[in-house]
């Protein structure tokens, strides 16, 4: 996926709307949550933008309340945080810009948050104010000069229609989105590989293609 890292690199590397959000779109099994958890982050935290060795990282899932885990995913990284953070969220669109830069430690600290498996917002939220609620805050904080929020999410390709149906969150979905496709040929047999060889193993000889033999036309390989 180096190749594929590279770009989204690249497309976080702008200071504008753009550069603050990015979408991973892709069919269940296509590997984007495992492309930006093992693949994305570990390469912003070494470094690979401009002082992204020195942001703060953290992740959440939706859930039944986006809310409440998205407070708990910024407790992890806060300092000095408002005391009922959930509540304090729901102050206004800007609540969420301004609670970023109130609890990082300095003036140059940015913070990533991954949202895995986004279409929660939709399929597992029940009420439809705090839904809408919890996607103009984020994207305010895509488009707010002040934000220092990098927000990245991974949607099933099944559920991409549901956010484009509010108009202002559907437009920044639509300049953000990046389209990941399964693994096939010879990337899918590194991903069997690869793993092995870090941690010093080998595979038994034949073994790598009788995996993929068994499994690459099937739905899900990854």
């Amino acid at each position: 996926r180096d190749e594929v890292i590279t770009a989204l690199t690249a497309r976080l590397s702008d200071a504008d709307a753009e550069g603050r959000f990015l979408a991973l779109v892709g069919a269940s099994g296509s590997g984007k949550s495992s492309l930006a958890r093992a693949g994305l982050i570990p390469a912003l935290r070494r470094g690979v933008l401009p002082a992204s060795e020195r942001w703060f990282y953290t992740d959440m899932i939706p859930g039944s309340d986006p809310y409440n885990e998205l407070a708990d995913a910024l407790l992890r990284v806060a300092v000095n945080p408002p005391p009922d953070l959930p509540a304090a969220l729901l102050e206004g669109d800007r609540a969420l810009v301004e609670i970023v830069n109130a609890v990082l430690p300095d003036a140059d600290s940015d913070l990533v948050i991954l949202i895995d498996q986004f279409e929660e917002v939709f399929t597992v939220c029940p009420d439809e104010l705090r839904r809408a609620a919890f996607l103009r805050a984020l994207q305010t904080a895509a488009h707010d000069p002040a934000s220092r929020l990098r927000i990245v999410i991974t949607i099933r390709a099944d559920f991409y229609d549901r956010p484009l149906q509010y108009p202002l969150f559907g437009d920044l979905l639509r300049r953000t989105t990046e389209i990941i496709l399964p693994l096939h040929g010879e990337a899918l047999a590194m991903a069997i590989t690869a793993p092995a060889l870090r941690a010093g193993l080998t595979l038994e000889s034949g073994l790598t293609e009788t995996i993929l033999s068994s499994v690459q036309a099937q739905p899900g390989t990854l």
